[in-house]
């Protein structure tokens, strides 16, 4: 809390803080991550789980997707003769003015609605079939941040607290992280906020990337039974430094500590959400992860 206090804002740490400093945990960047996973698994999949995804009503966050589609520099229209729909001419931007003046938000429902007078276009709603269309099949998620950034940002502001040297953060780096890993396991995301089913949670867990380090996932968990079954995602197309190393779990926060050195046994992370975790002396002296259940 002191760090949170004197850091500046719009920083990593602060984002990180705002997530994990209040007792509902429904801002920063890990509840908007937590909640847009949520959305990605069961929203999105459940609208383009038909044939044909229905224009009615789309959800907010496929109609946001659809809308930055044409602030992308490098966005085209996917091979439409626009000259032919527009033979006056025609710009993004008075595409873009169609499909807001079409939709109205509701966010009561999570969604957008057509509007009732927009049912007669059809031209307008062809071209929104089309592009909704592209958006299926593309990542849905943001890239994961590295804690070097919060790192950075703890060192800044502890130097202008006390005057520490940076050699001295930099000299424990690999010590820091590993406390920030375990105090941080297990954070939850309360769906609850967002209107969710409470039969469903978001949870920060300690796991590892597919090039072997350690990193704290995001996962999403169902109760079935009685138990509590992580639930699996698709994998975006990212780099093994970014990519999980499992299907049930996505890294959100990377560090680079392999997980072969750092974590007991060297493997099992990906098994360590079902119970809590602290930092150890290992066998040769280096500290180490160990899940508390091993004692």
């Amino acid at each position: 809390m002191i760090l949170r206090q004197h850091c500046d804002r719009n920083t990593a740490l602060h984002e990180w803080t705002d997530s994990v400093a209040h007792k509902h945990r429904d801002r920063g960047f890990t509840f908007e991550a937590g909640i847009g996973l949520w959305v990605e698994r069961f929203e999105v999949n459940a609208y383009f789980s038909t044939d044909v995804p229905q224009l009615r009503k789309i959800p907010i966050r496929i109609f946001d997707r659809l809308l930055n589609l044409f602030e992308d520099a490098e966005f085209d229209f996917g091979g439409i003769d626009m000259k032919s729909r527009f033979p006056g001419g025609y710009s993004k931007e008075e595409i873009l003015a169609s499909i807001r003046f079409m939709y109205r938000k509701v966010e009561s429902e999570h969604v957008y609605k057509l509007i009732p007078t927009a049912d007669k276009n059809f031209e307008d709603l062809r071209l929104m079939q089309h592009f909704v269309s592209r958006l299926e099949h593309s990542d849905w998620s943001d890239t994961p941040y590295h804690f070097k950034e919060i790192q950075d940002d703890m060192t800044s502001t502890l130097k202008r607290l006390i005057g520490v040297s940076k050699r001295v953060i930099a000299k424990n780096n690999d010590l820091l992280a590993l406390h920030f890993l375990s105090a941080f396991h297990l954070t939850e995301v309360d769906l609850k906020l967002y209107g969710r089913s409470p039969n469903t949670r978001c949870l920060l867990s300690v796991d590892s990337t597919l090039s072997g380090h350690l990193s704290l996932n995001l996962g999403l968990y169902r109760r079935e039974k009685g138990d509590w079954d992580a639930v699996e995602l698709a994998r975006p197309n990212w780099v093994a430094r970014l990519a999980g190393s499992h299907d049930y779990t996505r890294p959100f926060l990377l560090t680079d500590l392999e997980e072969a050195e750092y974590f007991w046994n060297g493997t099992g992370s990906e098994t360590s959400f079902t119970s809590a975790i602290k930092v150890t002396s290992g066998r040769n002296g280096t500290c180490i992860l160990r899940p508390v259940r091993n004692n």
